[in-house]
């Protein structure tokens, strides 16, 4: 979904030499709807789509406020958290906790929190202090989402080393079937 909303963004920036508020507004409101029309979900269907829609809807009003870039992506990272909140209180129509139906209530959608984090890590490198995590002013969100220490990748474990993608290993024929 992300690289389909990327493309579309994407397209919608190409002859933009420097993008404008209103530019990166209308790249994020198409981002949006390409993966609303790819997966089928509309707000309410609680979906990621709970959490881009308000959030690219705050972006284009602050921008058309006269806010800044960096301004408009904070209310948009606010206003991501809010939807992905939402979804707890909702009935999931598509995704996967559509399988789960009723029992899924209570819980915000997956989709949408993740949207949240990658809204803030978006946001990170423009925005100034103080932040809120766990509902707690912070002076930074690290990659980790935590509110102290670095952003440096996880260190290989080296006993590890060489066991990821191997690729496939056929032990036997598994199930089969002789009529």
């Amino acid at each position: 979904f992300y690289a389909t909303a990327l493309l579309r963004a994407a397209r919608t920036l190409q002859d933009k030499n420097t993008p404008t508020g209103a530019d990166w507004a209308e790249a994020f409101e198409n981002a949006v709807t390409a993966i609303s029309e790819l997966g089928g979900a509309k707000p309410g269907d609680r979906t990621m789509i709970d959490a881009l829609y308000p959030a690219a809807r705050a972006f284009r009003d602050a921008v058309n406020k006269g806010a800044s870039i960096a301004s408009a992506w904070e209310r948009a990272t606010a206003a991501a958290r809010v939807g992905s909140k939402a979804t707890a209180k909702m009935k999931p129509n598509l995704g996967r906790a559509s399988y789960l139906g009723k029992c899924a209530v209570g819980i915000p959608d997956a989709g949408a929190a993740a949207v949240v984090v990658s809204v803030v890590h978006v946001a990170k490198g423009s925005l100034p202090g103080p932040f809120v995590l766990d509902g707690c002013d912070v002076p930074i969100i690290t990659a980790y989402l935590f509110h102290a220490g670095g952003h440096e990748n996880p260190a290989t474990l080296q006993s590890n080393a060489g066991k990821s993608f191997q690729g496939s290993i056929l032990l036997g024929m598994g199930f089969t079937f002789d009529d």
